[in-house]
């Protein structure tokens, strides 16, 4: 599931959500292909603790936001490799 809308998305990073998300990194990587965490919501990071509020949304979908490779080099190839694999993951 994508957590953004397409039409209006800035393509800095391309993230996707699943709710086995470390299963999935792992099973990327497994396939040569790297992922990340790009996203920490602000009241979990030590930095903001002593202002820390309970925010059980951000925190939720922290923990299922994985970004793909996403830079100007990437071919068509490597794309239909990772939604070969993504498809893989999830039959």
């Amino acid at each position: 599931m994508l957590p953004f809308e397409p039409e209006t998305y800035v393509y800095q990073m391309f993230g996707i959500r699943s709710d086995r998300r470390d299963e999935l990194m792992i099973y990327l990587k497994s396939k040569g292909i790297a992922t990340g965490c790009h996203y920490t919501p602000l009241n979990i990071q030590p930095l903001f603790k002593p202002y820390a509020h309970n925010c059980p949304i951000a925190q939720a979908e922290h923990y299922r936001l994985i970004t793909l490779p996403l830079h100007a080099e990437l071919t068509i190839t490597e794309i239909n490799y990772i939604l070969a694999a993504l498809a893989g993951f999830f039959k």
